[in-house]
């Protein structure tokens, strides 16, 4: 069985359910392409993988999908930036600092994009200092004071429990996005990605925040 998915699910879901799905199937084997949202779902589309577990907005007709968690999208700064001292920042206050940026085709990516717009920020006012691929060195980047960015927070919770990076928090509602498991069909093509759909459906994450 193939199985894509993002770098953040499969860094952090993907591991609690593969543990409880070998116990129960140990006869199954799994393979994992690990890319960005986009890719992964390009690959589902193509046939390379079976299933795919991607973040955000999916606008496939073609697929189909079910919701499987939530994640909190939080923005990030070092200790000494300007904003951490502020108890409440406003999307306008982003502007006066130097971004870190996913890479395009992400997750977090495509959600910043859809940030700006609801916040009717114009991308051209924001101060990119650099464009990174890594979830963990945009971290290590925020961390060094660079600039700021946005992660979900499950990728930066060991980070904030070592108080080595800050949270701002915005103004109004919590930022929130879903984690969809993806097939082509209504149904997936094999006994095994029928099995493990099913199983995935119904699993339990266990979310630490």
């Amino acid at each position: 069985m193939y199985i894509g998915a993002s770098q953040t699910a499969a860094a952090y879901l993907l591991p609690q359910v593969f543990y409880s799905f070998t116990k129960v199937h140990p006869e199954v084997r799994m393979e994992l392409l690990v890319s960005s949202t986009e890719k992964t779902i390009d690959n589902l589309l193509e046939g390379k993988i079976d299933l795919a577990i991607v973040e955000g907005t999916v606008k496939k007709s073609s697929v189909s999908l079910e919701e499987i968690a939530e994640d909190e999208i939080v923005i990030i700064a070092s200790d000494d930036n300007p904003l951490s001292g502020k108890s409440i920042v406003t999307p306008g206050d982003l502007i006066s600092q130097p971004f870190i940026m996913p890479e395009k085709g992400s997750g977090i990516r495509e959600f910043i994009e859809d940030f700006l717009h609801t916040s009717k920020i114009n991308p051209k006012d924001i101060k990119v200092s650099m464009t990174l691929g890594s979830t963990e060195m945009i971290i290590h980047m925020v961390q060094a004071g660079i600039g700021i960015s946005f992660a979900s927070k499950w990728t930066v919770f060991e980070a904030i429990k070592e108080g080595s990076i800050k949270l701002l928090k915005i103004s109004g509602k919590k930022l929130r996005r879903k984690f969809y498991l993806m097939n082509l069909d209504k149904e997936p093509s094999t006994i095994a990605s029928k099995t493990f759909k099913e199983f995935t459906k119904g699993y339990r994450f266990f979310i630490p925040f």
